[in-house]
């Protein structure tokens, strides 16, 4: 008797879940079927995968290089995947929130779906409802678009798609540009459109 009960709760337990919902069952194959894939991108060799992302981007101070070194960006996301080769490494984030630094001080705010950044070309690209502004408290610069892309190299930082650009002036009027492009000069403080 007790080995019939006992198939009959293993089978029940098979056809019902445990007691789960359909939903609760096809959340728990999505879950794993993102771990097998972080597993998957974490046994490439060079490339690191995870939740939860702090990923710092640093450089050799040109005044002292055996000194510390200049924070360029900090970006925080909600998932993360590091490819590296040789001495460059692209990052690829989804949900994220960056802070670009000037000077190793916070400059610029940075928030996207997705962003790409890719050390050897010295470039950071996001896409999906980009904000871009400046880390001054109310933000003197404020560029929303589609996609942006900013050079660490030439301190350009280029937008496209549904661009809108407020500028504030310290002691005038606020300006608001709208359009499909727009380049930012973030050395200079240039806009053009």
């Amino acid at each position: 008797m007790r080995g019939l009960a006992a198939t009959l709760l293993l089978v029940a337990v098979g056809v019902c879940g445990c007691g789960i919902s359909a939903q609760q069952r096809q959340q728990l194959f999505l879950e794993r079927a993102q771990i097998k894939e972080r597993e998957k991108l974490a046994s490439t060799p060079g490339m690191f995968a995870g939740n939860g992302c702090y990923i710092p981007w640093r450089t050799p101070n040109p005044r002292n290089p055996n000194g510390k070194p200049l924070t360029v960006l900090e970006a925080r996301a909600a998932v993360g995947i590091v490819q590296v080769s040789g001495n460059a490494s692209v990052v690829n984030l989804k949900t994220v929130t960056a802070l670009i630094y000037k000077n190793n001080a916070p400059e610029f705010r940075l928030r996207a779906d997705t962003v790409t950044g890719d050390e050897g070309a010295m470039t950071v690209s996001a896409r999906g409802a980009v904000v871009f502004e400046s880390t001054k408290v109310p933000p003197d610069l404020q560029v929303t678009a589609d996609r942006a892309t900013w050079s660490r190299a030439t301190h350009l930082l280029t937008a496209d798609g549904n661009v809108k650009a407020i500028k504030r002036q310290p002691h005038g009027p606020e300006i608001v540009r709208t359009g499909s492009h727009m380049v930012y000069n973030t050395k200079n403080g240039e806009l053009s459109y």
